[in-house]
This record gives C-alpha cells, sequence and structure tokens, in this order.
C-alpha cells in the first residue's frame, strides 16, 4: 500500500493539472509491457528488483535503495541523499553521482502520502485545521507516550533514560503504547498498532498526553515521514529526533523539542521544566508547526497541495525530471 501511494506522490508531482504544467512523456505503472519497452518512462517505488528496460523515475520513501533493475543512466532518483545511501545500491556508485541532474535530494515521500492519502485509508484528516489550529492538551493530560511497533535502538535507549530519569525526580512515567517499550516489562504496554493506515486514530490517542516521543529510523537529511505530523496534529508538542539537521529548515524549532540520542539528558530537562510551567509549555505548544516559506520551498507538490502554497516544489522537480527526460537515453 505504501509502495502504490509513493507512486500517486509521484504522479502527483509530475503533472498539475491547476498549475497546467506537467513533465513531458508518456508514464506507465511498472506492468509486463512498459518493463521491456525501451521507449516507456516508469513511475516506480519498491518493485523488488523489476528489470525495466526503459527510464525510470524512481521515487524512494526511507529504504536508501533503487529497487528496480535497470540502467544506471536511465534512473532519475527522487529520495535519500546519496551520501546518506547504504550497501550495493549506493546512488554515489551509479554514473549519476557525477551529473546530479538525474536526481532530486528528497526523502518526504512519507510525508506527502500522509498528506494525500489519508483519506483513502482513514477518516480524512484535516491537515490544515490539525496543524494550523491546534488544541493544545489542558494542564491534566498526562506526560509522554511513546508509540512504536519498529523498534530502532535509537527510540528504546531514548524511551528507557526519559523513564528512568522521571522516575528519579518524582515524576509521572513516561507511557509506551506500541509494541515497544526501551526494555520495559510487556505490562507497561498497551500493544496498539501505530503506522499511516492509523494516522487519524493516532493523533487522537496522543491527545491525551503533553508531550510524543517521535523519532524516525534513521537520521538522514530531508528525510521527514507522518511521525511528527501525527504529534503535531493531536496538538502535543512532539520530542523529535532525525532530519539530520535540516529539522529547523521545515518546522519551527519553537514548536518542538529535539532530542539527541547520545545526550538524552538535554531534552528531559526541558521535559521536565515544562511539566510544572504550563504557561511555558503552552508558548511551545501554541508556536507556528511549520518555518516561514518551508511549505512553498519544499513541501508544495502541486496547486492545491493540502497545506497551501503555489505548487513551487513541484514545478522544480517537474523541471528537473524535463531537463533529464530532454537529454536522451542513454546508451
Amino acid at each position: 500500500m505504501a509502495k502504490f501511494w509513493a507512486e500517486k506522490v509521484l504522479q502527483r508531482a509530475l503533472h498539475d493539472p491547476p498549475a497546467n504544467t506537467s513533465v513531458a512523456g508518456v508514464w506507465h505503472a511498472p506492468s509486463a509491457g512498459s518493463q521491456s519497452d525501451p521507449e516507456s518512462v516508469t513511475l516506480a517505488s519498491g518493485c523488488g528488483g523489476q528489470q525495466i528496460r526503459g527510464r525510470v523515475i524512481y521515487i524512494d520513501g526511507e529504504s536508501g535503495r533503487v529497487g528496480v533493475n535497470a540502467s544506471a543512466d536511465n534512473i532519475f532518483y527522487i529520495g535519500v541523499d546519496p551520501h546518506y545511501l547504504h550497501g550495493s545500491s549506493r546512488l554515489d556508485l551509479l554514473p549519476c553521482r557525477a551529473a546530479p541532474s538525474c536526481r532530486v535530494n528528497s526523502s518526504l515521500a512519507n510525508f506527502h502520502i500522509a498528506m494525500i492519502a489519508g483519506c483513502a485509508w482513514d477518516p480524512c484528516p484535516d491537515w490544515r485545521a490539525m496543524l494550523f489550529h491546534r488544541k493544545a492538551p489542558p494542564p491534566s493530560a498526562k506526560f509522554l507516550v511513546y508509540a512504536s511497533s519498529h523498534c530502532t535502538a535509537e527510540r528504546e535507549r531514548v524511551f528507557s533514560a526519559f523513564y528512568q530519569m522521571a522516575e528519579a525526580h518524582g515524576m509521572p512515567r513516561p507511557e509506551a503504547v506500541g509494541g515497544c517499550r526501551g526494555g520495559l516489562p510487556a505490562g507497561n504496554v498497551t500493544g496498539q498498532s501505530f503506522g499511516m493506515n492509523l494516522m487519524h486514530t493516532n493523533a487522537q490517542l496522543f491527545r491525551s498526553y503533553k508531550f510524543v516521543l517521535c523519532m524516525e529510523n534513521s537520521d538522514v537529511p530531508f528525510y521527514v515521514t507522518e511521525k511528527i505530523l501525527n504529534a503535531f496534529a493531536s496538538g502535543a508538542v512532539p520530542v523529535y529526533w532525525g532530519g539530520h539537521g535540516t529539522i529547523d529548515m521545515l518546522f519551527d524549532p519553537r514548536s518542538f523539542i529535539y532530542v539527541d540520542p547520545a545526550f538524552p539528558q538535554g531534552a528531559f530537562e526541558r521535559l521536565r521544566i515544562m511539566s510544572s510551567n504550563y504557561s511555558a509549555y503552552r508558548a511551545m505548544a501554541d508556536a507556528p508547526v511549520f518555518k516561514t516559506g518551508a511549505i512553498e520551498k519544499y513541501l508544495s507538490l502541486y496547486a492545491g497541495y493540502p497545506l497551501g502554497g503555489t505548487g513551487a516544489y513541484g514545478a522544480r522537480i517537474r523541471h528537473a525530471v524535463n531537463q533529464w527526460l530532454a537529454t536522451g537515453r542513454s546508451a
């Protein structure tokens, strides 16, 4: 399902009817016919190593890999900065490492999936209302929630540290409500499921807490998923890790707390202070979510994008793809 919606995101980025702009060419899903046609242009995401003879415009949500088997010269890649890729499919091993014109460094696919696909999975989230008119939790709200079913070392370490520090300070204990619990006994978790298909219900659950621990799977520039969106949409303050220094380019740094897994004490001290000072907490909870200009520059895929903007970001992608197509397919 995520693969399907990643391709939908790519389709919207490449074709903006309200702006009357699109990329040149005919777009195919990776079907048997298009895979063998050297003149085809295939939109792809995932695809499990399928052989494709024509040109491929590939969107990578978070894997750091190209999941199709095609000539390196025939792939236009939208995804993780090549310097942060791992394994045999690293883009800096492809010919385009010397020609950045065959890629756009953006790892926001899952973020855009949340914007575009939410209505297909849940009661349609009104992202503008939830993110631009947030309702802060009341003073009686619980302390902090950790909701994850993918137990990465960084997330587990931070939650465990927060739990122990809260106990040491006599504070309410953080709660783990997913399958991951930072090494705590199973009795401390509810075992709920959390994913993009439950975005609306996740945001509703988080409204009972002042803070949401929402850390990415890895720390990569512009790799930002739906996790921080769920926290913001609930009205709670996100406690975030990820983005490798680019997160402040997207979100107003006054609206969230950044946690360093190597030194969680710094973030916890801010949590401790705001937990006992509701006015300070409200100042952060009421701060604007997005940095001024960030939606237009980094997020607006098309005119009518749920968060606003004129579609400038999508226009930049279309321009890059059209330039790549105009060069002619490499031999």
